[in-house]
């Protein structure tokens, strides 16, 4: 019911969010590590471009082998398919995060650590980090904020995303504005 009627916003107040990336996660695992070798599955994971290709399976080739599990969980195409990982993605997010579906906001899943060089070591990590913080958005978003690979303990941390944004008024170019991450020193102009 949360994801039907998910407005298809990635805010970090969605549940819906978490729903289906929790589930595209769960999806992706079980069709590419019943197919790939470790490593290549391993690859895929770690490069974040990879989805936009194999997202076009999903959407032009509901029928292809590719979504035919070998280890079988009697599950056969993309629709059993995606049917088990919502299961899944369900179960796991229950394990993690309790069963009140409240507490599976995108924002508790889906954060960003500004990580220093001295904030390696553990004992600097809250002096010389900025985060854990919660961001909406995702790999596939206005609002990019993705994630390379499935971090352990289910979580969807962000590592890749913009620094830097410029918006510009072509009738007023001194009226438009910039924002770096975690802000500027000195003045843009």
């Amino acid at each position: 019911e949360k994801l039907q009627r998910w407005d298809r916003v990635a805010d970090t107040g969605s549940i819906g969010a978490t729903l289906f990336f929790a589930t595209y996660r769960e999806a992706w695992e079980l069709a590419l590590k019943d197919d790939l070798s470790p490593d290549l599955y391993k690859l895929i994971c770690t490069y974040p471009y990879v989805s936009g290709f194999l997202d076009r399976l999903w959407a032009d080739r509901p029928d292809s082998q590719f979504f035919d599990l070998k280890k079988s969980h009697g599950t056969t195409g993309r629709d059993a398919l995606l049917r088990l990982a919502f299961t899944w993605a369900v179960k796991n997010l229950g394990e993690v995060y309790g069963p009140d579906m409240t507490a599976w906001r995108w924002g508790a899943l889906h954060t960003l650590t500004f990580g220093h060089a001295f904030g390696e070591r553990d004992e600097l990590k809250g002096t010389f980090n900025v985060g854990p913080i919660p961001i909406p958005g995702a790999h596939n978003t206005v609002w990019e904020a993705g994630w390379v690979s499935w971090d352990a303990g289910y979580t969807f941390t962000v590592h890749h995303g913009p620094a830097f944004r410029h918006v510009i008024d072509l009738g007023d170019p001194g009226a438009g504005g910039m924002v770096v991450d975690l802000g500027q020193s000195g003045r843009p102009a």
